[in-house]
């Protein structure tokens, strides 16, 4: 039996507001999960499949509660919170 992944569903952040956002705070986001040494010397981190609240698209990401607030996906380029 294979494993079942679960979408969370991402939270808009419209693109007026993401302007005032700070892009260092930005995650990359991807269409399929990354390797685990893609995030070295990084502390704690969580891949996650994220749908885009946007267009739907699956974007996998490496969600950290202390580094990343935003993410723009991989497929629109629109921004929203995992």
């Amino acid at each position: 039996m294979a494993d079942e992944i679960k979408i969370k569903i991402g939270t808009k952040i419209e693109p007026e507001e993401a302007k005032s956002l700070d892009p260092a705070k930005r995650g990359q986001t991807a269409p399929v999960p990354q390797d685990v040494e893609d995030v070295q010397g990084q502390e704690y981190w969580t891949q996650q499949a994220i749908g885009c609240p946007w267009c739907g698209a699956t974007n996998w990401l490496w969600v950290s509660d202390t580094y990343y607030y935003w993410y723009t996906c991989w497929n629109c380029g629109n921004p929203f919170r995992a």
